[in-house]
């Protein structure tokens, strides 16, 4: 473990968790969120960002160096789905253009508690729609996210399933919230050793999102979904000391029961999310390595264009 993932686990649990542990007014938690995105994520030299809608979604685009236009990673934020933006996350959709070669759409999806579920995977589904419409083989789409958009993405895969889309090419995640059932062992096992997430507020971060529908759902928690056979490739990295460590587990070994190629990644001591600090910290840079690695050998990376 690096000195300075040791400096920022001790500054997580000393100022982080309490503030999250004890803030409810969500426009200011959006707030800090964003102040903290310009002030601590570090953004790749040459990135570029281009909004436009998408399905009738706004987007914004990353992407860095020189990419193959015809390959897309669908990137959907994490916030617990009530905060979080493109804007928080571009710099991590650029990291992973300039990894994976491909362009990295960031779409606005609808937050809580103004837009409960389903309007979040109603979002995710315009965007995927549009790409197909447009013609782009699903063969060079992946879906990714991290926390609760990497449970998103998982969602998209189920959804597209049953109403006869293709499946994409093959999906990334980070740390992803995938069974809101809140029953994964690790939620209380983890509970004081997880330097970020209080797991006192998680059942209201829930509750909020949700707005009555079933957590059994497997649109809701895909870790308890039974997946199509042959489920899309998918790379997992999370944390051996997050209260997320089962969710990850559990949507692994889902899609591994449906036929499905699956890689596991688990850190020993990083935080919620470390992919984040790219640039910052080198077990983020690793990560994100990986991940960029595990992308252009499944969307079949080709000779770039300028992007």
């Amino acid at each position: 473990m690096s000195l300075r993932l040791t400096l920022l686990n001790f500054v997580l649990r000393a100022v982080e968790k309490p503030y999250l542990a004890r803030a409810t007014d969500v426009a200011a938690l959006r707030r800090q969120f964003d102040r903290a995105a310009e002030r601590w994520f570090i953004h790749p030299e040459g990135a570029r960002y281009r909004p436009y809608r998408l399905g009738g979604v706004k987007v914004l685009e990353a992407s860095q160096g020189r990419v193959d236009r015809r390959r897309v990673l669908i990137w959907f934020h994490g916030g617990g789905f009530f905060q979080g933006s493109p804007e928080t996350h571009r710099h991590l959709g650029a990291a992973l253009s300039a990894r994976c070669g491909a362009r990295v759409i960031l779409p606005r999806y609808r937050l809580t508690p103004e837009h409960a579920y389903p309007a979040a995977l109603e979002d995710a589904r315009a965007c995927y729609e549009a790409l197909l419409r447009a013609g782009y083989d699903p063969a060079h789409i992946a879906f990714g996210g991290d926390s609760a958009g990497g449970g998103l993405a998982f969602s998209l895969v189920l959804d597209a399933h049953a109403r006869g889309l293709p499946a994409p090419a093959c999906v990334v995640a980070f740390c992803p919230w995938t069974d809101l059932t809140l029953s994964s062992a690790s939620l209380r096992r983890n509970a004081r050793r997880d330097v970020m997430l209080p797991f006192t507020r998680l059942a209201e971060v829930r509750d909020t999102y949700l707005n009555g529908a079933d957590p059994q759902d497997p649109l809701v928690s895909p870790a308890r979904a039974r997946f199509p056979e042959g489920p899309p490739p998918a790379l997992i990295q999370a944390s051996r000391v997050e209260i997320l460590e089962d969710d990850a587990s559990a949507i692994g070994a889902r899609l591994q029961a449906a036929g499905g190629l699956v890689r596991m990644q688990f850190w020993r001591r990083t935080f919620h999310v470390w992919q984040l600090l790219q640039g910052r910290l080198q077990e983020a840079d690793q990560a994100l390595d990986q991940a960029g690695a595990f992308l252009a050998l499944h969307l079949g990376k080709t000779e770039p264009e300028e992007g």
